[in-house]
C-alpha cells in the first residue's frame, strides 16, 4: 500500500517495478482507488481548492470517485515492465518519481525538474490540471514544448486513481491518434504522463505501443 496524492499512482509504479526485478515475479497488478471523504472535502474546501457550486464557470476542483488498475508484465530485456491495460498493451519507458515541494511557486520548477529526467521525443502529454494551481505549475513547466491534455478537468480529482486514469487516456490516444473529444494526433512516438498532487508531490513516465 502506498499513501499519498494525486501522484501517488507514480510512485506505485515504480515500486511495481522494482517488484518485478525479482525472479521469483512475472506480472504485478497496480491497482488506485478514490473514495470521496467529507473531512478531505472540507479541508480542500477550506484550502480554496473546491469549485463553487454557485460559479460553475469559475475555476476551482471537482472531487470524484472511482478506481483505475494496470497489469505490469515483466520485460524480456529487463527494462521497465510493459503495461497490459484493456486499450492496448502499452510499454512505460521511464518512470520518474519527482520531488515534493514546499511551496505552490515551486511546483512548476519541481515539475520542470521531472520533464527534463524524461526522454525527448514526446508526441503529447497528459496532464493532472485540476482547475488550481497546478494547473498553472504545468503549463509553466511544459511551455509550448507540447500539447498538454488535462481530463481532470472533466473526470474531476480522482486523487488515488486518477494517474491510472490518465495513463489509460494516453494509451488509447497514442492507439487510435485521437484524445477524447476528437482531437486528432500526429503519428508520436511516445506519450508523456505527468503528475502533480495537492500535497506537494510530484511525477511522470513516458509511454508507447508495444510492437
Amino acid at each position: 500500500t502506498v499513501v499519498g496524492d494525486g501522484a501517488v499512482g507514480i510512485l506505485a509504479l515504480k515500486l511495481a517495478e522494482d517488484l518485478l526485478a525479482f525472479d521469483e515475479l512475472d506480472f504485478c497488478l497496480v491497482v488506485g482507488a478514490e473514495e470521496i471523504d467529507p473531512l478531505v472535502c472540507e479541508a480542500y474546501r477550506q484550502w480554496r481548492f473546491l469549485r463553487k457550486p454557485s460559479k460553475p464557470t469559475g475555476r476551482g476542483m471537482i472531487m470524484s470517485e472511482g478506481a483505475g488498475a494496470v497489469l505490469l508484465e515483466r520485460s524480456d530485456d529487463g527494462g521497465v515492465p510493459s503495461v497490459k491495460a484493456v486499450v492496448s498493451a502499452a510499454r512505460i519507458e521511464q518512470i520518474v518519481p519527482g520531488r515534493n515541494f514546499f511551496r505552490r511557486s515551486e511546483a512548476a520548477a519541481e515539475i520542470g525538474s521531472v520533464l527534463a529526467r524524461l526522454e525527448n521525443g514526446i508526441g503529447f502529454g497528459v496532464g493532472s490540471a485540476n482547475g488550481t494551481f497546478i494547473d498553472r505549475a504545468e503549463r509553466a513547466a511544459v511551455r509550448n514544448e507540447l500539447p498538454l491534455y488535462s481530463p481532470k478537468i472533466a473526470l474531476g480529482e480522482s486523487v488515488g486513481a486518477s494517474i491510472f486514469w490518465q495513463l489509460v487516456v494516453a494509451a488509447q490516444a497514442l492507439k487510435t491518434g485521437t484524445l477524447p473529444g476528437g482531437l486528432s494526433l500526429a503519428a508520436v512516438p511516445r506519450a508523456l504522463v505527468l503528475a502533480c498532487g495537492l500535497n506537494q508531490q510530484t511525477g511522470g513516465l513516458t509511454l508507447r505501443l508495444s510492437r
